[in-house]
């Protein structure tokens, strides 16, 4: 996205600047960010050439050279606040490692000093993506300054990518890294499960904006992606989603009322291994989109189920009495689990078995009184639920409690569940 985009508006800039050749007085037109910017798109500059480009990754047909000493500067335009970037450059040297100072706005800033050189030079690299502060929204002036002889082909701001780690991870529609074309500002969501609560204004068929995510080793898997859609009116809203280019999802519905009424899309599974993906939301009919949620899911199959009765520690008085649930392994549940009990399961996990699940406990009570069965469970002494229902009409008419995201790593468990009110 940020190529497509960003190439129009950098050429655009580039041609609007080429007019005093000679002199090098380049006016660029400022550059709204995330962008990829051609070194020839400069505001202002000194001791630096333009030459032929012979990068094979170039913008436009002319690059920068300069010698230490050189500096050049663009005006960028960053959209809104608490936005975080990272800055990179294309470059290539005839002899010297390249090296060179950023600056924004005068203020200190930092250096890069990368590449191998060889008996032919450095041939064109992009140097490593280096986080660079621009989290004020407005006008801004980045200087890139010389301390060694290279030629520069572009520079590049852009979005860090997400971390994908938490059982849930949210990302705003405002975060993307890459889109297809440049937004006029961003509008409130209303939206009360953001954390910005922004989006970009005017949404429209066709539209499509790029989320690059990272997922460390230990997070990889399946995930469940759901997204937040708006329409006013009733005519049809539709995305489509897609993960590395593969579609994994469309939707498509009657609009939801009101160009902030969110509705859910989805969710789509989809399987994220280590490593860097991107995923792509893309406007089929018109609609508003707020945000899109990852959620980590127990891989199919990976199912461990632990007999009540099979308890390692419990309060006094817990005896055993034959249960009805088709699901359990030895016929018997607990029996005397009066408000006030409590009982302790060890869990033992190997590497291969380690990760993300989902936990849940089959209950059941006689009545139909709201929160007539309630509980409270630990992990490892830490609460992960405070569960409590209606009865289920039977003690021995079973039914699931809400599920619970839960990483569990190898070695061993305490699970502990403590009665509130009396239920098997």
């Amino acid at each position: 996205m940020k190529r497509g985009k960003r190439a129009l508006s950098i050429l655009l800039a580039a041609l609007l600047g080429l007019s005093d050749v000679a002199g090098l007085s380049v006016l660029a037109a400022q550059t709204s960010l995330p962008a990829k910017i051609a070194a020839s798109a400069f505001s202002a500059q000194s001791g630096v050439t333009r030459n032929a480009n012979t990068d094979a990754e170039r913008l436009d047909s002319e690059m920068l050279s300069a010698s230490s000493g050189g500096w050049a500067e663009f005006e960028i335009q960053v959209p809104r606040d608490s936005l975080s970037f990272t800055f990179a450059a294309r470059v290539h040297s005839n002899g010297d490692i390249p090296a060179m100072k950023v600056t924004v706005d005068g203020a200190p800033g930092f250096s890069v000093t990368q590449g191998e050189a060889s008996g032919e030079g450095v041939a064109w690299f992009t140097t490593t993506a280096h986080p660079i502060d621009l989290t004020a929204a407005g006008t801004h002036t980045l200087r890139l300054e010389w301390d060694t002889s290279f030629d520069l082909s572009w520079i590049q701001l852009e979005r860090p990518a997400r971390q994908v780690g938490d059982d849930v991870t949210t990302i705003e529609l405002y975060e993307f890294n890459r889109a297809s074309k440049t937004f006029s500002g961003f509008e409130a969501t209303n939206d009360p499960d953001g954390v910005v609560g922004q989006m970009p204004k005017g949404q429209y068929a066709g539209d499509w904006f790029e989320f690059d995510v990272d997922v460390p080793a230990e997070f990889a898997g399946r995930y469940q992606l759901t997204a937040h859609v708006a329409r006013g009116g009733t005519d049809t809203m539709a995305v489509q989603f897609s993960v590395d280019g593969a579609e994994i999802g469309n939707f498509s519905q009657p609009g939801s009322g009101g160009w902030t009424k969110w509705t859910d899309a989805g969710p789509y599974t989809t399987v994220l291994s280590a490593g860097s993906h991107v995923i792509r939301v893309k406007i089929v009919h018109q609609c508003n989109v707020s945000l899109f949620r990852l959620t980590r899911a127990a891989e199919e199959g990976d199912v461990i189920r632990i007999d009540a009765v099979t308890y390692t520690a419990s309060s006094s008085g817990i005896g055993r009495e034959t249960g009805s649930d088709p699901e359990l392994a030895g016929g018997q549940i607990p029996s005397s689990t009066l408000k006030g009990a409590w009982m302790e399961w060890n869990l033992n996990l190997t590497e291969e078995s380690a990760g993300a699940y989902w936990f849940t406990t089959h209950i059941a009570r006689a009545g139909t009184t709201a929160n007539d069965i309630h509980y409270v469970c630990y992990l490892d002494g830490q609460l992960i639920s405070d569960f409590a229902c209606a009865g289920t009409g039977g003690w021995q008419n079973w039914r699931s409690s809400d599920p619970v995201g839960l990483r569990l790593t190898a070695g061993n468990h305490v699970i502990r569940i403590e009665w509130l009110s009396q239920f098997d």
